[in-house]
């Protein structure tokens, strides 16, 4: 469930969850069909963007190192900015230098969404066995962000 946000909203940080949204897991880094073009397309269009996901910042770091090792995400995402959160509740409160309502979390678990803030939430389905060469949701998340965020 996806709710546009109230005109005049300027959206500055895309906050990403890592897995089952960007890969499979930490621990298998299959990435989601169009994964590379996804980021490239997103970059232009936000002042920043983040990552927030439960994979501790360490494991997170060799991660991305791996990725952009071999061509799956852009070079820059290996130093993208990593948001540091405790709790069950991934709060845009924790993104530095905005308000929440100046931020979009793309995330496949809606455990992790403050009923508060769904409205600056993007559910993408879970990406998972067998990991679909077809899988379109990121072409349609970025549509969602084109038509009801930018």
């Amino acid at each position: 469930m996806t709710k546009a946000l109230s005109t005049g909203s300027k959206i500055k940080v895309l906050a990403l969850d890592l897995e089952g949204t960007l890969i499979a897991s930490a621990h298998n880094l299959t990435p989601r069909p169009g994964l590379y073009e996804f980021l490239e397309w997103c970059k232009p269009r936000f002042k920043r963007i983040v990552i927030y996901t439960c994979v501790d910042e360490n494991r997170f770091r060799v991660i991305a190192d791996r990725l952009v090792k071999n061509e799956l995400v852009p070079h820059w995402f290996k130093n993208i900015s990593y948001i540091e959160w405790d709790g069950m509740i991934k709060d845009l409160c924790n993104i530095d230098g905005i308000t929440p309502r100046q931020a979009i979390l793309v995330d496949d678990a809606e455990i992790f969404i403050s009923d508060s803030q769904k409205s600056q939430w993007i559910e993408i389905k879970k990406f998972e066995f067998p990991y679909p060469a077809d899988d379109s949701e990121l072409l349609r998340v970025a549509d969602i962000i084109e038509r009801d965020y930018l």
